[in-house]
């Protein structure tokens, strides 16, 4: 019996919360992955709610606290893991269902009735690429619960932008982790963790690296708890109890120093590699 063939009979079925077939790269790879290892989708779960559903002055009050860093990101931020990608072929077969969850505060809850929809295709766990924050009985909707990335360290930069922070505080590790979702934000179960050097001189190049690396994670875990299964054992995974600050969106005068930073660490990256020899 080959090695592919014991992973292929090992089969965990897997839901996707998302907002359609369209995904981002790294997303699009993360399910493709899956399916590889021969694990099923069996259910999309797609956000039903408008676009917009803040009022047009509050969004243009948020727009202008963050607006270098809005510019910056949708006019000249175009990392090509971030690039659109159409799982519709892929995925043509899964059920799908639409549910317009309830925003409380910044979290987002789903209906009872939704819920035990969820409940009824027996997944083994969720994949989160859709709904934002979200909390209440959804959390349990699956045998091993819904699963999401956070691509830094938990223990250090709670929220996000992702690689965004550990350039701006001249951080020389980027972290990053595969989680179980719980209440607490970026404190959930740890799935898997990993650690980067950071990318100083480029926020693109930072970011692509964590998204490439984290692609094959939920397949690699989903095959071992696979495993455990087949032998009748089960894994324990330690949940994370950070009490790191929670970043956000950086303000106009944060992203002018972010800029200074960068150039000057470009300007440091460019002198390193071409007038001195490593040793």
């Amino acid at each position: 019996q080959t090695l592919s063939g014991y992973f292929t009979k090992m089969k965990m079925r897997f839901g996707i919360l998302c907002n359609g077939y369209l995904f981002q790269q790294w997303q699009a790879e993360v399910i493709l992955a899956l399916m590889q290892r021969g694990h099923q989708p069996v259910l999309l779960i797609l956000d039903d709610r408008p676009a917009h559903p803040e009022s047009f002055f509050k969004r243009q009050f948020a727009r202008r606290k963050h607006l270098l860093f809005s510019f910056f990101e949708n006019r000249f931020f175009s990392p090509s893991s971030r690039k659109q990608t159409s799982l519709a072929i892929n995925l043509k077969d899964v059920p799908a269902i639409r549910c317009n969850v309830q925003t409380k505060g910044i979290s987002n809850y789903f209906s009872e009735a939704d819920i035990e929809i969820v409940r009824g295709y027996r997944t083994d766990f969720i994949l989160r690429f859709a709904f934002g924050i979200i909390r209440g009985g959804i959390l349990e909707a699956a045998k091993y619960g819904i699963w999401s990335f956070h691509h830094g360290d938990e223990e250090k930069y709670r929220g996000g932008p992702a690689g965004f922070w550990e350039i701006f505080e001249n951080d020389p590790v980027n972290g990053l982790i595969l989680q179980r979702l719980t209440s607490r934000l970026d404190g959930g179960i740890i799935l898997k963790k990993g650690f980067l050097k950071t990318i100083r001189h480029s926020w693109k190049e930072n970011l692509e690296q964590l998204y490439k690396t984290s692609t094959t994670w939920p397949a690699m875990v989903a095959d071992e708890i696979s495993c455990a299964e087949k032998v009748g054992k089960s894994l324990s995974f330690a949940r994370s109890e950070s009490q790191a600050p929670v970043y956000r969106l950086p303000g106009n005068l944060q992203m002018a120093l972010f800029f200074l930073k960068l150039l000057k660490n470009r300007i440091l990256f460019y002198y390193q590699t071409w007038l001195l020899t490593e040793k």
